[in-house]
């Protein structure tokens, strides 16, 4: 696709004047869309978006305003002729993506005033991604101002034409404890379900909302997803903000807590209520008129202080919005997907999938007190059993520090520091990460005495108790940058992955920082505080990225009051989506192992599963035998193991290390793909499918809550296929099929189709399952893992046939062996 961005200058004679007016016409695009914004006397307009697959123009003449802001007790607008057209400038992403950001002057009382637009677009596709930023040349000269007592920034905003069509469906993201049926009536029978069950599975839920829109009433969305359908084609919106969609607050007695329970994970004090209201900082807002479609997005709360300045030395800048034009036929799921993977992002490392094992599941397996268990000879040996697995990354948990805030290696239990582990686990090809709850720090501290103003207070002015009830730092403030550097001494020992734990929602009111003073009330302060977050969080991330290029942050989001929840973190990391769910620490069975897969079969209609992890213990320990069961279920996403390895026989790592080697082959060529759910937890079947057909890969696992019988066939090219690994199949001219048994209940089967690399070598069926398929050169290599008789075919041309084992030629010219369980034979031509 060609990219696309001009700047068309078009010059008129005005009347008898000599005077000259200049338009610009700004236009970016590719070969299936151009957006054209214009600029005439001074004015700045949304002039058209143009679909060139259908040669319709989407936009209404003479819509309403672009943008719309209140600076020193003015509303101002796009529309004013206020906005002296300066430049433009143009910077190519690692994504592929092109920003073009469009630099306007202020005009008149706005003199000095800098107002800079930026619009990224990719080669391919009908996306467009905006963001507005406001400079002032003088510290002072300018300040946002309410109005009515609210904020009052919109940006962007478009009217579309001929858009009376069906109704917006908004889809949400941060709704905690969501029932999985929306309808449920607790009061039809006797509910007897302890706080975390199955159903709601005690992790952020998706939701679709579908609203009625009323004549010129605007509709207000929280969102940060819409679906809007036109009579051409449907919109997908969304903004890239966090927060959750209902409030978790709740009033807490403050307690000393020694047993580093899980109640110690939330927040307790003399909490400021909040409503869900209060939660929500931006809207996207939808008004019908006539035929007519205006979608824009407001600052509800937070976004700015009464009278707060326009800075000087950097920008004041809107969260980026994205609005895409779905394709005929092409599902809001699919546009989603291409958008969080590669286009929020320029990221690329923070979405690869990589296995993982954490240190935490075995340190509450361990000990009363888990921080003791972290000892250097202990998580040597955890590091040795956990390389037999075949991770990618080995996560060193709660208990590396010295305390809570002090991110250096503890001196007694760790007194070599983290260099011994870090080696032993860079010698074996493991990535080192590490745990730290971001915004935790004792009070004893040298830097919390010495910044007793970072320590976030409750309305009684006691320190909140956050994560296992230590004080919480706010980041929005001095905090950040003392943080920072913490940061980037653990990079600098090595570590290369981030677990970012306890980030919630504190309601800091903290006067003196970057979210207001004493001139403003606890109220603005916290609303200011809570909008800022995001955009803090994600900065320390870029700017850790910036100092080491090869680091990723998964945040924490496994409790109610976790307040990063939405897309602004994926700018530059990924998240950590379920702790237990609806089980707890020491479940081996497949109860809690349903818990974690929860977190893919809900989200995955809107999140891809490269963005979320979570962990399983993959032990086989009695009575439960449910190793195959949970090692399924990170296969495709989650990528996480926990508890203490040491208590794993050799066996069972060598079997982890097969499935995870198998996974991962296949992952290289599916990772990105959709990731087609079939049932509910518990159905029978509930299957998973992540396929690249045009290359002959598949990754597919099935789960079955009763013993059942059930055909699956997977659509590929089978030209490309080699063969399926771990379970009996078939070829046709349309895939692969399989014959799964799901012998009892809680049962579940996994199949790895990978495919021949071009180079024609096919196992085309096989009776029994398959435990390794390689070719090198002209040779091929098999690995029964029952006995199996196996149809193959080799390239066109090949001959001089030989084998370690005998084979019979069929009359089609394909060839027949059979292997008996265990045996491993090869085949070779010329």
């Amino acid at each position: 696709m060609k990219r696309l961005f001009t700047v068309l200058l078009l010059l008129g004679t005005l009347g008898t004047q000599s005077a000259v007016a200049r338009e610009r016409r700004l236009t970016i695009g590719n070969n299936e869309f151009a957006c054209t914004i214009q600029t005439h006397g001074d004015r700045i307009r949304a002039a058209s978006l143009f679909d060139k697959a259908t040669g319709c123009e989407l936009l209404a003449p003479d819509g309403e305003a672009l943008f719309e802001f209140a600076v020193n007790g003015r509303t101002v607008s796009s529309d004013m002729p206020l906005w002296k057209y300066v430049s433009d400038s143009e910077q190519r992403l690692a994504n592929g993506g092109t920003v073009v950001t469009h630099t306007f002057a202020g005009q008149g009382e706005l003199r000095g005033l800098r107002v800079m637009l930026d619009r990224e677009y990719f080669p391919g596709g009908t996306f467009l991604r905006e963001r507005l930023r406001l400079r002032a040349e003088r510290a002072g000269a300018f300040r946002l101002t309410n109005v009515g007592g609210r904020n009052h920034f919109i940006f962007p905003r478009y009217t579309f034409a001929d858009a009376d069509a069906g109704m917006p469906t908004e889809m949400r993201i941060g709704s905690y404890g969501r029932e999985v049926l929306p309808d449920y009536d607790a009061g039809r029978a006797d509910d007897r379900r302890p706080e975390r069950n199955l159903a709601t599975c005690h992790m952020f839920h998706p939701d679709f909302i579908t609203h009625r829109l009323s004549d010129r009433t605007p509709c207000e969305i929280k969102g940060p997803f819409l679906v809007v359908p036109t009579r051409h084609r449907r919109l997908l919106t969304s903004y890239e903000h966090a927060s959750q969609d209902r409030s978790y607050m709740t009033l807490r007695p403050q307690s000393v807590n020694t047993a580093l329970t899980d109640a110690a994970q939330g927040i307790k004090g003399e909490s400021d209520l909040v409503t869900d209201d209060d939660l929500w900082f931006i809207s996207t807002r939808v008004t019908q008129q006539d035929s007519r479609r205006t979608i824009s997005w407001h600052i509800r709360r937070g976004g700015y202080l009464d009278g707060e300045a326009i800075p000087a030395d950097r920008d004041y800048e809107t969260v980026w919005t994205t609005l895409s034009v779905l394709a005929p036929g092409e599902e809001p799921a699919d546009a989603i997907r291409e958008y969080l993977l590669h286009r929020i992002t320029d990221h690329a490392l923070s979405r690869e999938p990589h296995f993982y094992y954490n240190t935490w599941g075995m340190q509450r397996d361990s000990s009363p007190n888990m921080r003791e268990t972290f000892t250097e000879g202990r998580i040597a040996r955890e590091i040795e059993l956990a390389a037999e697995t075949g991770v990618d990354i080995f996560i060193f948990d709660d208990g590396w520090q010295q305390t809570m805030g002090d991110w250096r290696p503890h001196t007694e239990r760790l007194p070599r520091g983290l260099a011994p582990l870090v080696d032993s686990l860079r010698r074996r090809g493991i990535t080192p990460g590490i745990w730290l709850s971001l915004m935790g720090i004792d009070p004893a501290l040298e830097r919390a005495r010495k910044h007793p103003e970072w320590i976030i207070c409750d309305r009684q002015g006691k320190p909140y108790a956050a994560q296992w009830d230590f004080p919480a730092c706010d980041l929005v403030g001095g905090f950040y940058d003392c943080i920072l550097e913490d940061l980037k001494r653990l990079t600098d020992a090595g570590i290369r992955f981030f677990k970012w734990d306890a980030i919630n929602t504190f309601n800091s009111a903290q006067p003196g920082l970057e979210h207001g003073g004493t001139e403003h009330t606890r109220k603005e302060r916290i609303d200011r505080y809570n909008y800022l977050l995001p955009f803090y969080v994600t900065r320390l991330m870029r700017e850790l990225r910036a100092y080491c290029p090869d680091a990723v942050v998964e945040i924490d989001l496994t409790e109610p009051e976790r307040a990063l929840i939405g897309l602004m973190p994926l700018q530059e990391g990924k998240f950590f989506w379920m702790n237990n769910g609806a089980s707890g620490y020491g479940d081996y069975s497949a109860f809690r192992t349903k818990s974690m897969r929860n977190s893919v079969n809900a989200t995955a209609c809107l999140l891809p599963p490269e963005l979320l992890t979570y962990a399983v213990y993959p032990h086989n320990k009695a009575p439960y035998a449910a190793q195959r069961y949970n090692v399924n279920t990170v296969l495709q996403a989650g990528h996480g193991f926990w508890g203490n390895l040491a208590t794993t026989s050799a066996a069972d790592r060598k079997y982890i290390r097969s499935a995870v080697g198998k996974a991962r082959r296949v992952l290289k060529h599916t990772a990105g793909r959709p990731l087609r759910t079939e049932g509910r937890i518990g159905a029978s079947p509930e299957t998973y499918l992540q396929s690249a057909p045009e290359k002959g890969y598949a990754l597919f696992t099935a789960f079955s809550g009763s013993p059942a019988v059930h055909s699956e066939h997977i659509a590929l090219d089978t030209r490309q296929v080699l063969g399926v690994l771990n379970h009996a199949y078939t070829t046709d001219a349309q895939g692969v099929r399989l014959d799964l048994q799901f012998a009892a209940p809680d049962d579940t089967r996994e199949a790895f189709v990978v495919g021949n690399d071009g180079s024609g070598v096919r196992v085309l069926s096989s009776t029994g399952w398959l435990d390794a398929l390689d070719i090198a050169g002209k040779s091929l290599t098999i690995r029964s893992g029952s006995t199996a008789q196996l149809q193959i075919a080799l390239p066109d041309g090949a001959r001089d046939v030989q084998g370690d084992i005998p084979f019979e030629r069929l009359p089609d010219g394909t060839l027949r062996i059979r292997l008996e369980e265990g045996r491993q034979a090869t085949l070779s031509w010329r």
